[in-house]
């Protein structure tokens, strides 16, 4: 090939790719504002209502949740659902009960404490920049109101004995949730359950459109009255002030979504009725569907005790289950390994 032939190529590739740099660069001109500034989605269909398709909980009975992660390449993972610490179990029953003796005798309960935890978020998705909540940062912290979650074989029970306190006096309604919350055998401390009370078509909250696209959610405790924490065991500091995160999966539940887990919406369900037993008006009936607000299930896989006080640390105390086909693979390659070692040992012996 002659040296003129060969300038001649150089010179079409190097105006070929010059011209493909060009329109790239032309492109991510155009597509980067876009994505700077951020697009709304309509998350919500024709009936009023969404549904979240990014949580799969259809081995949840095997205590695992399926969740599609934003950002992750693997794009669907397995997470083991695990009970909460029993330090965090007992702090939260005692808060509990404490505050409602308070308001029993009178007193105002100060906010935060397990009621009133502050949730993280994160989407990757910025609102329009013409929305009402518009920011450059898809990270959000949120004070929510937090509950806990009635198991799935007394759950229609308590629902329908809040029914039956419903027009009580205040005292009686108060005496009636120091009952439940006394008899920790009712409930289920592998998820908390939370109200996302803001969101409804064309007002998506910063929560709601991050879950939407990415359901990782991580809820952290801090008791502000030291009063309300249990006996230390052992005694290795004169205070401690529980504080607690627990990570998890949030599944966000639309009352009016047919296509929902029963035990779900009964969650949902019974969110909307302990808001509404001690905040509802003298003539207002429980929540009906169409009246009920999002329900957030929280289903936790991971936990922490942050306490602070004389010593400071963080220790992980809500531990992964291992899954059972890691297990069972692991048993596999073992055995297999084994079995080589002893075939290689019996040829050495042999030679």
């Amino acid at each position: 090939m002659s040296e003129q032939i060969k300038k001649g190529m150089d010179r079409r590739l190097f105006f070929k790719w010059s011209g493909l740099s060009l329109l790239t660069m032309f492109i991510l001109d155009k597509v980067r504002p876009l994505l700077a500034e951020g697009s709304e989605k309509d998350y919500w269909n024709e009936f009023g209502y969404f549904h979240q398709d990014n949580v799969d909980i259809s081995n949840i009975k095997d205590e695992i949740i399926r969740a599609k992660i934003y950002g992750s390449r693997k794009g669907w993972r397995n997470y083991n659902v695990v009970s909460a610490d029993q330090g965090f179990i007992d702090w939260n029953f005692t808060e509990r009960l404490n505050r409602i003796d308070k308001m029993i005798g009178g007193k105002m309960p100060s906010f935060g404490g397990a009621h009133n935890p502050f949730v993280a978020s994160y989407g990757g998705v910025l609102p329009h920049p013409d929305d009402w909540n518009r920011s450059q940062f898809s990270l959000n912290n949120a004070v929510k109101g937090m509950g806990l979650t009635p198991k799935e074989d007394v759950i229609n029970d308590i629902i329908q004995g809040l029914h039956d306190y419903w027009n009580e006096s205040d005292e009686g309604r108060l005496q009636h949730l120091k009952e439940i919350y006394a008899d920790r055998d009712l409930w289920d401390m592998n998820k908390q359950i939370s109200l996302e009370l803001y969101a409804y078509p064309g007002h998506n909250t910063h929560s709601f459109r991050n879950w939407m696209e990415n359901p990782l959610a991580t809820i952290g405790f801090m008791a502000l009255e030291p009063e309300f924490s249990p006996p230390i065991s052992p005694p290795i500091m004169t205070l401690k002030l529980p504080s607690y995160e627990l990570r998890a999966i949030a599944h966000m539940i639309h009352p009016l979504d047919p296509d929902v887990d029963e035990y779900e919406f009964k969650l949902t369900k019974f969110a909307n009725t302990i808001r509404d037993f001690f905040h509802h008006k003298a003539e207002e009936d429980p929540p009906e569907p169409e009246d009920m607000a999002i329900g957030v299930i929280y289903y936790i896989c991971e936990g922490f005790d942050n306490y602070w006080g004389e010593v400071s640390q963080s220790k992980r105390v809500a531990s992964l289950r291992i899954l059972e086909w890691p297990k069972n693979l692991y048993a596999k390659v073992f055995d297999k390994t084994k079995q080589g070692l002893a075939k290689d040992s019996g040829i050495s012996r042999i030679a």
